[in-house]
């Protein structure tokens, strides 16, 4: 056989490029691996990725719930700041009150127990010297007595007319009345105790009716109080003025002294109940009631007062009634 038919040996280098299929196997597990890890490592990726937004939601959500408790927080807080001042304020109100109440009670005993003392005093002096005194001493004994008994009267009318007032059990005779002709009569009641104490005490009008609609014995009342305000405090003049104002369509009476007047700060307070002036209150008697009567009165006709300093010295008091008869329902069917 000669060299060219020898068949051909197999190259070491074409040996070494041969792939090796356990070489392969190996390799391709190797990647499988790699590829495993880094399909893990982008799962894990991806989850914190969702963490990390769950989170950032969770975050916004609950720094938006924070604002909103710290909002209801702050608008609680103020609430119950509003709260606590108005407590405070009826704190200091129900103090006022009470002490109010207090002083009117001391004064109310005193006034009481003035005419009570006069009462039993000379009805003791009678029951004394009834079979030696004359008979103008003993008159003079009954009319201290009589006096005495009309004061504790008028107290007590005060007191009940007060609580009528108040429970809307008062009785009202409506009709037409004139204020001219009432405001003439209560004051020629007060004459004779404004002459005794040198008081000028008169009137100023335009000579014209000033029709209301009311309750005359009701309305001579409140023209009574007002103008023995002025007289208890008064100096030596008290004026009142009658007009009307056709514009507001209303009577208006102004009670005018030339007293003390009064603090500026109990110009709103003098026609509530129990409350006197602390510049005209100490000595002046009364039980601080006649006001308070005095505007439960007008209110029930429509009507109201207030009180006013006058620039020159002394206070005025100011009465407003309407002029029209239709302004005020007819109630007489109201309890008695």
């Amino acid at each position: 056989m000669s060299r060219l038919d020898t068949p051909a040996q197999p190259s070491e280098a074409s040996v070494d490029h041969e792939p090796d299929p356990a070489e392969l196997a190996r390799r391709i597990h190797k990647l499988e691996r790699i590829n495993d890890v880094l399909m893990r490592r982008v799962e894990q990726s991806m989850d914190m990725q969702e963490d990390a937004f769950l989170l950032f939601q969770t975050a916004t959500a609950l720094e938006g719930k924070i604002q909103q408790r710290t909002a209801a927080l702050n608008a609680a807080l103020s609430d119950l700041a509003i709260t606590n001042q108005a407590l405070e304020r009826a704190r200091d109100a129900a103090n006022a009150a009470n002490a109010a109440k207090s002083a009117f009670l001391a004064n109310m005993s005193h006034e009481l127990r003035t005419p009570l003392h006069g009462i039993l005093s000379f009805a003791r002096f009678g029951l004394r010297e009834a079979e030696v005194a004359e008979r103008s001493g003993l008159r003079e004994y009954f009319t201290h007595i009589h006096d005495s008994g009309q004061t504790l009267l008028a107290l007590l009318n005060d007191v009940l007319d007060l609580a009528k007032l108040e429970s809307g059990r008062m009785h009202y005779e409506w009709e037409c009345v004139d204020l001219e002709d009432l405001v003439s009569t209560v004051m020629e009641e007060f004459g004779a105790v404004c002459r005794e104490r040198g008081i000028s005490l008169t009137i100023v009008g335009d000579d014209q009716r000033l029709p209301v609609w009311g309750d005359s014995m009701r309305l001579r009342q409140v023209i009574r109080n007002l103008i023995d305000n002025a007289v208890r405090y008064t100096k030596s003049r008290v004026v009142v003025s009658l007009f009307v104002d056709q514009l507001a369509k209303v009577a208006r009476i102004m009670i005018a002294d030339d007293g003390p007047g009064i603090p500026e700060d109990e110009l709103g307070a003098i026609f509530e109940k129990f409350i006197q002036s602390s510049a005209t209150g100490s000595g002046a008697g009364g039980t601080g009631l006649g006001l308070a009567i005095t505007r439960e009165i007008l209110a029930a006709h429509h009507g109201r007062a207030w009180a006013e300093n006058q620039p020159h010295g002394g206070a005025v008091l100011t009465v407003e009634l309407p002029l029209k008869a239709e302004d005020i329902e007819e109630t007489s069917d109201l309890a008695v």
